[in-house]
């Protein structure tokens, strides 16, 4: 299996195919949206949002199929409140893996990949905002290199929300925690007897 992740120049297609399959994945956690509810409709996929400098927008591709995405776009002209005015901040967007290639990690690569490139870019804080009713979401972004950070924005006040963020600082030391577990393994396989890798 070949997993390739990469940025994306031109993300109009890339949200033209799977934004309608995200959109079934809401109403599969939420249901059909109430036209009425503003916590029910999806914000805007204008893909002007992830275009440097305002964002980027990464996909994953397994065997040369389009698997995923994950974006984050500029949070200077936030909508509703905005407890971070004093940073510069990005928000985590379109985090969307297909059904068929789920549970192969490739979520937690995505998110990598863009946290990196956020903070290569030099924002401060990284922040997103997951309902309740998607578990699996809310469940990887309410542990490490995430904490709970104050309600912002369009979702502020919905009380299904969850919201996260992560620092510079809360990532390198996830990424380098991360790093010397990997190595360790390696480690522990190269002194297994009969391992190819043991010298």
């Amino acid at each position: 299996m070949t997993v390739v992740v990469e940025s994306v120049t031109d993300p109009d297609s890339v949200l033209d195919e799977l934004m309608p399959e995200l959109e079934q994945a809401m109403i599969g956690f939420y249901g059909e949206p109430d036209p009425n509810d503003p916590f029910a409709l999806m914000s805007s996929a204008n893909p002007e949002y992830f275009v440097l400098p305002r964002g980027r927008l990464w996909t994953v591709k397994v065997d040369g199929v389009l698997a995923g995405m994950s974006g984050w776009t500029d949070l200077s002209q936030l909508k509703g409140p905005n407890p971070f005015a004093d940073l510069k901040v990005a928000e985590l967007k379109r985090l969307f893996v297909r059904p068929q290639f789920q549970g192969l990690g490739l979520a937690r690569k995505l998110d990598e990949y863009r946290l990196n490139d956020i903070f290569m870019n030099g924002y401060d804080l990284a922040v997103g905002e997951a309902g309740q009713p998607q578990r699996v979401s809310c469940q990887m972004h309410t542990v490490a290199p995430y904490f709970e950070v104050e309600p912002f924005g369009e979702y502020f006040g919905n009380d299904e929300s969850v919201f996260f963020g992560c620092t510079p600082r809360s990532w390198q030391a996830w990424a380098g925690l991360r790093l010397e577990d990997m190595k360790q393994q390696r480690l522990r396989k190269q002194s297994v007897p009969g391992n190819r890798c043991e010298r």
